[in-house]
């Protein structure tokens, strides 16, 4: 794979063009949305909303989350996906591409001193399909039941 690019982006417009890429593929959702992630934040906080993008051959790669500065440390963070049903959405489910966008992630996570994160996947969108085997120590947390509601 060549043209290989990631970033990490804030709210704003390109966001929402990245969001908007992923309608066709069944895998916008409102906790996918800055704005949902907003509600997150106290005002007071040191908290960053952001999302990981990786790039390549056409390819995209989206991560939002929350990044928390860790007491009493000098320029440490964690991250955790918002509370729902969040996690990684990708255009492709190929798994040299996976592998590529998880080590982007890992290494830029690393650079900007994110030590530790919580990740939650979206049990309707199955997208723990983007996370590769050696790519996260993942662990079985619930079942989620749903209800039909509509009437017939």
């Amino acid at each position: 794979m060549s043209n290989n690019k990631s970033s990490i982006i804030s709210p704003g417009e390109k966001w929402d063009k990245y969001l908007n890429i992923f309608n066709k593929y069944g895998l916008n959702d409102i906790y996918f949305n800055y704005r949902y992630l907003n509600l997150y934040i106290s005002k007071d906080s040191h908290a960053l909303i952001e999302s990981f993008v990786f790039q390549s051959d056409g390819e995209i790669f989206f991560l939002p989350y929350i990044r928390r500065p860790i007491m009493d440390s000098s320029n440490l963070w964690d991250f955790e996906t918002v509370y729902g049903y969040s996690g990684p959405i990708s255009t492709n489910e190929n798994t040299e591409f996976l592998e590529l966008a998880w080590q982007n992630f890992k290494r830029l996570m690393k650079k900007i001193g994110i030590i530790a994160g919580l990740i939650r996947f979206h049990p309707f969108f199955n997208n723990d399909r983007f996370c590769t085997n050696n790519a996260l120590e993942v662990h079985y947390d619930r079942d989620t039941v749903w209800m039909d509601c509509n009437r017939d």
